[in-house]
């Protein structure tokens, strides 16, 4: 069914049942003869989209709002630090989480990825959290030369940094392995 407003019906609800037990069903919320939200049979949501690659697609194609930003998260608070347990998911005023819920194992990743379509191919960064025991989290840093993946940043859970290798001296504070083979290492003397 359909339900239009307006004098023309400049803006619209529609919810189309296939009577297939809900496959193929949708939701959407339009203008004109635009879609503006969708809401599928999968409970995928697309905004200025109908084809849903993530529970949350938003599309802003080529036009007026095109230089505009897509998405802003406000929030507003005084704390100024995350040190302890303010740091905590529940106990801090995090304008955005990013959240692995599997625990079943110490260990896994929740990242955030940079993705732009080139002429050739695909060009992607990511920024990962890795799981490397309970209570401990890894910060990495990852590009794509040549098509394939990179670590090149690891802040490692117990402060360490290391560049160009996931792993380091146990000692060491700061490491940066070079892909020549010339090794640097700082140390401190205690």
């Amino acid at each position: 069914g359909r339900i239009e407003f307006g004098n023309s019906g400049e803006q619209y609800i529609e919810g189309y049942d296939t009577g297939n037990a809900g496959s193929g069903s949708y939701l959407k919320f339009g203008e004109g003869s635009t879609d503006r939200l969708t809401i599928d049979s999968g409970g995928e949501v697309g905004i200025n989209t109908t084809i849903n690659y993530t529970r949350l697609d938003v599309f802003e194609p080529t036009g007026t709002k095109s230089t505009s930003a897509l998405v802003r998260f406000k929030k507003s608070h005084t704390s100024t630090s995350v040190t302890g347990s303010t740091g905590a998911v529940d106990q801090f005023p995090h304008a955005l989480i990013l959240e692995n819920t599997d625990s079943s194992a110490n260990t896994g990743a929740v990242s955030l990825a940079f993705s732009k379509y080139t002429t050739g191919s695909q060009s992607q960064a990511i920024i990962a959290g890795l799981s490397d025991s309970a209570g401990g989290m890894a910060l990495t840093f990852n590009t794509e030369s040549s098509n394939s993946m990179y670590e090149r940043v690891r802040i490692h859970s117990g402060g360490a940094v290391t560049i160009g290798t996931a792993t380091g001296n146990a000692s060491d504070r700061f490491t940066i392995v070079d892909p020549g083979n010339a090794f640097m290492s700082l140390r401190s003397d205690a």
